[in-house]
């Protein structure tokens, strides 16, 4: 009896499992983790005529300690549309004027870039877990933002650019501070965990 009970029970756990992994999955494909407009897009992708390479969220692979800290610093550019050309991009950007798609951001990144070394040391760049290409270009369009200095908490943040704690607390230049915290009852209010947890 003991062995039916347990093999009862795994074989409860195994389906529990596979139903969370489809229901995943199926999130992931219809893009419901995003913003509505960024939804339409990509449900319209065919339409539009764009391979959509994802998005930024999707690229970053973060470890849940400093989630709150890399959303924080990069707010909804998360949800940022990646594409292969400029002539995608302004495609993508036409496409969503024409059809009142809503404020979307699209990020052209279909390019080896020349120099990408160096962006691959930025210590903002390792905690995305992102490859030198991709941390090349976003120290290019996010300079602030890739500088950022990570912090315990606000009192060990410095005078830098811009400091993020692992709370997700920003300080800019030790003048302006941005604080307050996500509704704790609230469920998968994390981009960042959704993905890891796909």
């Amino acid at each position: 009896q003991i062995e039916e009970k347990t093999l009862r029970k795994l074989t409860e756990d195994f389906s529990r499992t596979r139903h969370r992994l489809a229901t995943l999955r199926e999130l992931d494909e219809k893009r419901t983790v995003y913003a509505p407009n960024v939804q339409k897009v990509f449900s319209e992708q065919n339409k539009i005529g764009v391979n959509l390479l994802g998005t930024l969220a999707g690229r970053f692979s973060v470890d849940q300690s400093v989630d709150k800290a890399v959303e924080n610093i990069f707010g909804s550019y998360l949800q940022t549309i990646l594409v292969e050309s400029e002539a995608d991009a302004r495609r993508l950007v036409r496409y969503g004027s024409e059809n009142n798609a809503g404020r979307i951001a699209v990020l052209v990144c279909g390019t080896d870039r020349a120099d990408s070394s160096n962006a691959a040391k930025n210590g903002f760049a390792k905690l995305l877990g992102i490859d030198a290409n991709l941390a090349s270009l976003l120290t290019e369009v996010f300079p602030q933002e890739m500088s950022a200095e990570i912090a315990d908490d606000v009192e060990s943040a410095g005078k830098s650019p811009v400091s993020v704690t692992v709370d997700g607390d920003l300080v800019f230049a030790g003048k302006l501070f941005v604080s307050g915290k996500a509704n704790p009852n609230a469920k998968n209010t994390s981009l960042l965990g959704f993905k890891r947890e796909l």
